[in-house]
């Protein structure tokens, strides 16, 4: 039983298959305005956490250096963000 298993997940850059860039700029700007674009030098990573009995998936967002901020430590960063369990709405 191995319980430091990790799965690291990269996200692939937004493309057209009509290769219309226009549509891509708009579609990016959208995102951008609606905030809901990933800092730089970020990905997201599912880790298997070993609880009493049963073994659990989440998802964390990952930078590469500190840039996410802890709550509960006021003025200090972690290059970790928790997202949530697998199968848990976002």
């Amino acid at each position: 039983m191995f319980s430091g298993f990790k799965e690291t997940f990269y996200l692939p850059p937004i493309f057209s298959p009509s290769g219309d860039s226009f549509s891509l700029k708009r579609e990016k700007s959208d995102l951008v305005a609606e905030g809901w674009v990933a800092p730089p030098d970020c990905h997201i990573a599912r880790y298997r956490a070993k609880g009493a009995k049963y073994h659990y998936w989440y998802y964390q967002l990952r930078a590469s250096s500190a840039i996410f901020p802890k709550a509960n430590k006021k003025g200090e960063f972690s290059r970790f963000k928790h997202l949530g369990k697998a199968g848990s709405q976002a």
